[in-house]
């Protein structure tokens, strides 16, 4: 959210930027985006962390919820490309749980194979954080953020088979198990 902590990451090794405004509360994380030639991250949120919830309305008479944030995502990819972002350096982030209602964030989880979300980010990447979100704790109703990692399993799996290039997950090592078995189903072949 801040271009000189980007950069002073970059300058200290990391080589992507990870923007969950998408700009949009730092013009300049585009610049340095450019400047480095690393890829970023741009999140469809609304507002900030402290009123982002507040902001989590998506009237049915301006479209699914998808299609509303597929069209603010669109805004913001035609902002960083006119700053100079490669397309090939865009990672595109639906946003989990950012300006979200749980029922939201499974609206655009169940709408990644469809038409809406396929034909937006046929030429970028892609990325999804469902680790531990809310939702998952009122599906499962439990509140333990740990309890919560059998549900994103689920979430990941999904994800995997609809295409997402990346996920966003705490349990890293066991996830990684999750996605090799689901990339294994998904393309018919034993990958080690």
């Amino acid at each position: 959210m801040k271009s000189e902590v980007a950069e002073a990451a970059i300058q200290n090794g990391a080589n992507i930027i990870n923007d969950v405004t998408a700009g949009l509360h730092d013009p300049n994380m585009f610049t340095i985006a450019v400047k480095y030639g690393v890829p970023i991250v741009l999140n469809h949120t609304r507002g900030t962390a402290q009123d982002m919830i507040t902001k989590a309305n998506y009237p049915k008479e301006q479209g699914s919820v998808t299609s509303q944030v597929v069209n603010e995502l669109k805004h913001r990819i035609k902002v960083a490309l006119n700053a100079g972002v490669l397309p090939c350096h865009i990672i595109i982030d639906p946003g989990i749980g950012f300006a979200k209602q749980n029922i939201h964030s499974l609206e655009l989880l169940s709408q990644l194979t469809k038409p809406v979300w396929k034909d937006f980010v046929g030429k970028y990447f892609t990325l999804v954080g469902p680790s531990r979100k809310r939702f998952i704790s009122e599906i499962i109703n439990n509140n333990g953020v740990e309890e919560r990692d059998w549900g994103t399993a689920a979430v990941v799996t999904a994800c995997v088979l609809a295409g997402i290039d990346i996920v966003r997950v705490h349990n890293v090592k066991k996830l990684w198990d999750v996605v090799r078995v689901a990339n294994a189903i998904k393309t018919a072949q034993l990958l080690s």
